[in-house]
């Protein structure tokens, strides 16, 4: 082989891998610019354990992506999730995600949902891509729900309207026991003029409680506690909602290991070669010999 051959070979090798290489390089760019999906992310706040890397993203029921990156957020406190949708899956601005369980497994998926009066979880940063926001979990709703309750509660100041309210009744009755007494005496006309400032003292003291009652603003306080346990109840119900689901499924579930297992009992070759169970009434017959 002649050095010019040999030069000439080299260089057609040389100059095809780089040919294949800007190929590959621009197959892969433009593998995701044509591609099926749009990338989406969304941040929850509480624990993925069931979700993983493939999981699927669900609407309405209808798998219309998947999981593609589970990580902290930024910020340290929330779940960072990044999903793979189909094209022809239409976002629309009032649609949240939130996680879901998948039967009886506790596998999680993500599921698409529409609610306009939902409360989102909230952003400390800005998000990384197009963003579709979390609900706040049902768990979450509970905790907060019961850390309402509590800090309405702490702000009565039970203590001191008891306090003060055992002062004043005291001190009505003892006003009390001087009206008795002054009427119980002879009626003169200093009797009578003592039995009516004595009257004047206990309205006073009325007043003084219904003004101390006042000031705390009890009426709202037991009004926003009422709204607060009313919402409670609500969250209640949609989480027993979602149990009585689940335990339908464990039913269901059960039911189909009974007749699985009934079958393999009945015949155990089933388990093993996947043979139909033999007809019941004997051995098959055999032919008659000729």
């Amino acid at each position: 082989m002649s050095a010019e051959a040999y030069k000439f070979k080299v260089g057609l090798f040389v100059v095809g891998g780089a040919a294949l290489m800007a190929v590959a390089l621009i197959w892969l760019g433009a593998s995701k610019f044509f591609s099926a999906t749009n990338d989406y992310v969304t941040y929850i706040n509480e624990s993925v354990q069931g979700l993983d890397v493939g999981s699927a993203v669900k609407f309405m029921g209808v798998s219309v992506g998947t999981t593609t990156e589970i990580k902290i957020a930024p910020d340290g406190q929330l779940v960072e999730v990044r999903m793979e949708l189909q094209k022809s899956f239409r976002r629309e601005p009032d649609m949240l995600v939130e996680l879901a369980m998948a039967g009886i497994t506790g596998m999680k998926f993500i599921e698409i949902t529409r609610d306009a009066e939902a409360k989102l979880v909230p952003l400390t940063f800005p998000p990384a891509g197009d963003y579709i926001p979390a609900k706040i979990s049902a768990t979450q709703k509970i905790f907060d729900a019961l850390s309402s309750i509590s800090d309405k509660l702490m702000q009565v100041d039970f203590e001191g309207i008891s306090n003060e309210t055992k002062k004043t009744l005291k001190t009505i009755g003892d006003a009390a026991e001087r009206l008795k007494y002054l009427l119980a005496k002879s009626e003169t006309e200093k009797s009578i003029d003592e039995a009516a400032a004595t009257l004047d003292e206990i309205k006073a003291l009325v007043q003084s409680v219904r003004e101390e009652v006042a000031g705390t603003d009890m009426k709202g306080t037991i009004k926003e506690i009422r709204q607060t346990v009313f919402n409670f109840n609500q969250i209640f119900e949609r989480v027993d909602d979602e149990v009585t689901a689940t335990l339908i499924n464990l039913r269901q579930t059960t039911a189909n290991l009974s007749r699985i297992t009934e079958r393999i009992g009945q015949d155990p070759a089933q388990l093993f070669l996947g043979l139909p169970a033999p007809e019941r009434g004997g051995a098959p017959k055999k032919e008659d010999a000729r």
